[in-house]
């Protein structure tokens, strides 16, 4: 009872998702990050900026031109914390992140998913883990970060995009007793692979 169950929930799944628009798939990218923050006596800085990105997007077509693709993304960051009082680089802390970029996407050919597009989003992270020396500090950092994100992309074959955004983040990953904040900003590019498109296509 329970495997027809199981193969009917399947069926009705892959139905509904064929009928609705929706494609899926792996992203991986590479992105390059920057700290911003009022540049006082006490500051983060990074000197390794770069970073793999790695995850997979579910997107939804509403109309001809429009839909909304959303990504969920995992990566690392190093940061330094920097005094004015000694040199670069001290105290290199490690950032993991889990981000879900919920983007409107326009897209811009005849075909929805044929050509050159334009996303504009919220992203949000989640800081799951920070370390100090092997150490445990997530308690001493905001776990919760929201910003922005501005892209544009193009299908390059015809199952892959090729995917660019700037981002920033608004609310900071650490704030200062002086009310002072550090937050990260940046810019990705990224392969999308369009599952759904290469499994009906054969």
């Amino acid at each position: 009872m329970k495997k027809a169950i199981f193969i009917t929930l399947v069926f009705l799944a892959s139905n509904l998702i064929k009928a609705q628009n929706i494609s899926y798939g792996p992203v991986i990218g590479y992105a390059l990050y920057e700290i911003g923050n009022n540049n006082g006596r006490y500051h983060f800085v990074t000197d390794k900026n770069k970073t793999v990105n790695f995850g997979a997007y579910l997107e939804y077509q509403f109309t001809d031109n429009l839909g909304l693709k959303t990504e969920l993304i995992f990566n690392k960051k190093e940061a330094y914390y920097e005094s004015s009082s000694f040199t670069f680089p001290q105290d290199k802390f490690n950032f993991s992140f889990v981000e879900i970029n919920p983007n409107l996407k326009y897209d811009f050919g005849q075909e929805y998913r044929k050509g050159f597009y334009m996303l504009l989003g919220p992203k949000i992270s989640f800081l799951t883990k920070i370390t100090l020396e092997n150490e445990d500090v997530k308690d001493d950092f905001e776990t919760f970060i929201y910003g922005g994100q501005l892209g544009f992309g193009y299908r390059i074959f015809k199952f892959i995009d090729l995917q660019t955004k700037i981002e920033y983040d608004i609310a900071p990953f650490i704030k200062f007793d002086n009310d002072r904040k550090s937050q990260f900003f940046g810019a990705n590019i990224s392969l999308n692979l369009d599952l759904e498109q290469l499994i009906n296509s054969n």
